[in-house]
């Protein structure tokens, strides 16, 4: 619901439904990054010489949740103006 107040009501008021959808993903994309990157980036004391060694400290893949959620978009309007 907040999405739709934040992202798709704004855009959709100036853009067409399927603009409004992909700006609605892409904003749920950099928001999921955000998260990934506040509550699992390592302390930065972590990063220093070998205290950081995966898998038992996270280091976050910046932009795949983001490609995710834009697949996501592709998807939705392929089967919009397909089906």
């Amino acid at each position: 619901k907040c999405r739709l107040r934040g992202v798709y009501k704004p855009v959709r008021t100036r853009f067409s439904r399927m603009t409004a959808s992909t700006a609605t993903f892409i904003a749920s994309g950099i928001f999921h990054e955000w998260i990934l990157a506040v509550l699992f980036s390592p302390e930065y004391n972590e990063l220093e010489g070998d205290a950081c060694i995966p898998p038992s400290c996270y280091r976050p893949g910046f932009g795949r949740s983001t490609l995710f959620f834009i697949w996501n978009a592709i998807i939705i309007a392929m089967e919009y103006l397909i089906g």
